[in-house]
C-alpha cells in the first residue's frame, strides 16, 4: 500500500517548472516588489513626521511596518535574483568598475540594517574589474549580510584585492567561541536583530553560489582555525 506522500503526483510536471518560473518571475519582480517599495516610502514619510507628529505608540507601529517592509523587499529581491539566475533570464551589462569602491558604497547602503560591523579592507587604492555592476553589488551585499544572521560571529572583515585572474573578495568571520560548527550554521536561516532591524534572509550563501555559477566565478567556503570561516569569491577578469 502506498503512503499518502507516495501516492501523490507532482502538481506541476518537472519539465514545466522552468517555464512556470519564467512566467511568474515578472509578477514577483514587479507586482510584488513595487507595492512594497510604495509601502516603505509611505511608512518612511510617516516616521519622519511629514504627515504630522506621531504619538510614541503610533511611531512604534509605523516603525514595525517600515522595517518589515524592508525585510520583505530584501527577501523578494533575493528570490528574484535566484530565479533569474536559475532560469537564465539575466540581463548582463558589463562595464569598467572599481570593485573596492563598489564594496564601500554597498557597505554604506547596508550599514543601516546591519547588526555586526564588517570592515572593508584593501591595500590598493583602486581594484579595477570589467563586470556586470548589478550582480557584482548583489554578491558584495550577500557577503556583507551573511555574518549578520549568525550569533556565533564576533566580527568580520571583507578584503577586496586584485589577483592575476581577476578580483578576489574574501570574507573572514571570527567566532565568539572556537567550537562553532560552520557546516551546520551555513544552512541555518537565523536572523540577528539590532536597532529593531532585521538584515538577512537566509539566502545569502545560495545567492552567492548562483552568482558564481552564472558568471563563472569561483566560490569557496572554508572553516579555518582561529578565523572560523572564510568565504572567498574570485570574480574572473573576463566574464559573461
Amino acid at each position: 500500500m502506498k503512503t499518502l506522500d507516495e501516492s501523490r503526483e507532482p502538481v506541476i510536471p518537472t519539465d514545466d517548472v522552468s517555464a512556470l518560473l519564467t512566467r511568474y518571475l515578472p509578477i514577483l519582480s514587479h507586482d510584488v516588489r513595487t507595492p512594497m517599495t510604495a509601502i516603505r516610502g509611505a511608512t518612511g514619510l510617516l516616521s519622519a513626521g511629514v504627515a504630522g507628529r506621531l504619538s510614541d505608540h503610533q511611531q512604534k507601529l509605523v516603525d514595525i511596518c517600515h522595517r518589515n517592509a524592508d525585510l520583505t523587499t530584501l527577501l523578494v529581491q533575493d528570490v528574484v535574483d535566484l530565479l533569474r539566475l536559475g532560469t537564465g533570464t539575466v540581463r548582463v551589462q558589463p562595464i569598467d568598475l572599481d570593485a573596492l569602491a563598489e564594496a564601500r558604497e554597498m557597505w554604506d547602503m547596508v550599514s543601516a540594517q546591519t547588526a555586526l560591523p564588517v570592515e572593508i579592507l584593501s591595500a590598493e587604492g583602486r581594484v579595477p574589474l570589467h563586470a556586470d555592476r548589478n550582480y557584482l553589488r548583489r554578491a558584495i551585499s550577500a557577503l556583507i549580510r551573511f555574518p549578520q544572521g549568525h550569533g556565533g560571529v564576533e566580527r568580520a572583515s571583507l578584503t577586496v584585492r586584485s589577483v592575476a585572474d581577476g578580483v578576489e573578495m574574501t570574507l573572514y568571520c571570527t567566532p565568539l567561541s572556537e567550537d562553532v560548527d560552520w557546516s551546520r550554521h551555513l544552512t541555518v536561516r537565523c536572523r540577528r536583530q539590532i536597532k529593531e532591524r532585521l538584515s538577512v534572509t537566509g539566502l545569502e550563501i545560495d545567492l552567492l553560489g548562483a552568482i558564481a555559477a552564472y558568471f563563472s566565478a569561483e566560490l569557496s567556503v572554508l572553516p579555518l582555525p582561529g578565523e572560523a570561516l572564510q568565504i572567498t569569491m574570485l570574480w574572473p577578469a573576463i566574464s559573461m
